[in-house]
């Protein structure tokens, strides 16, 4: 079995789990359905970064849709998994000088203590 028809099986046995359909995970991925459709078929297979957005869409490992590992799933439980918002808000928090990282981390704690669970 090559590398196509690899991740093509993967491809569908992930999206088959996650009931989700072609229409779906291009939505998801933000990748055109007819590219799925060749990716699902075994014709081409995704470049790195594409490959990236798929396994974020299906919550699957990367090295997973191609046979790199036979790990379904990311080791992290839901609850401790972002969004690309959160992401993108870590990736910001990192950029902060230190004094400007304690203002948000005293924020965020007040807002925290304002709202329990």
């Amino acid at each position: 079995m090559d590398y196509n028809d690899i991740f093509a099986k993967r491809l569908k046995e992930a999206m088959e789990t996650r009931s989700m359909t072609s229409a779906e995970l291009a939505r998801k991925a933000d990748i055109d359905e007819a590219t799925i459709s060749r990716y699902r078929r075994g014709a081409i297979l995704p470049h790195r970064g594409t490959l990236g957005k798929i396994a974020a869409a299906l919550d699957v490992l990367p090295g997973w849709l191609v046979g790199e590992t036979d790990v379904f799933e990311p080791s992290l439980p839901l609850n401790l998994r972002v969004s690309n918002a959160e992401a993108s808000l870590v990736k910001g928090y990192r950029k902060l000088a230190r004094a400007d990282k304690r203002l948000v981390d005293d924020y965020v704690k007040f807002l925290i203590n304002r709202h329990p669970e």
